[in-house]
């Protein structure tokens, strides 16, 4: 009897190390995209100033693309004409695409406008840039898994947490009955 309680047991905090994890992973993924030159030093001040960033907040997702390549060449337009970026046909760099908003350049104003637009975001979350647009880039994608956004996540975790609870109790009942 005592061994089949610390089963239950066992699968209990089996069932909440489950959750946890879906839980924490439920924080609003921010997605930027950053495109550079690797000529431009404008742009490597601007991808230090990113990795930074990126160092103090794990929920920060950057893609950088360098104007250099044809696939980056086709995706900076595609967001460059949804955004109405200005004189996007020179392919003015460094710029980041964050949720509604794109920042050209690296000046202090741009960082400090950069930054509040990345708190903004890991507050209340932001849309992809490429949500903005109809361009599907298979390079862009980092995984061939099913990509469940976070809510379908914390409801999976939450309905098997509820079973495993479900199942301790009927046991439970089961060995006071058979007691």
């Amino acid at each position: 009897m005592k061994k089949r309680i610390n089963n239950y047991r066992i699968f209990f905090i089996l069932g909440i190390l489950i959750l946890i994890p879906i839980v924490v992973s439920s924080a609003p993924k921010t997605t930027i995209y950053f495109f550079y030159s690797p000529s431009c030093p404008y742009c490597q001040d601007m991808k230090f100033f990113l990795s930074s960033y990126k160092d103090k907040n794990q929920n920060l997702e950057i893609f950088e693309l360098s104007i250099t390549q044809e696939s980056s060449v086709i995706l900076y337009s595609a967001l460059a004409k949804v955004y109405s970026v200005e004189g996007a046909d020179d392919f003015p760099v460094p710029i980041v695409f964050i949720g509604d908003k794109y920042f050209l350049g690296s000046s202090e104003l741009v960082k400090t406008q950069l930054k509040n637009e990345l708190s903004h975001c890991a507050r209340i979350g932001c849309p992809s840039p490429l949500e903005k647009t109809l361009v599907e880039d298979n390079q862009l994608k980092k995984s061939g898994g099913i990509s469940l956004p976070p809510n379908s996540l914390i409801i999976f975790g939450s309905f098997v947490f509820v079973i495993l609870v479900i199942w301790f109790i009927v046991e439970f009942i089961k060995q006071a009955k058979n007691k």
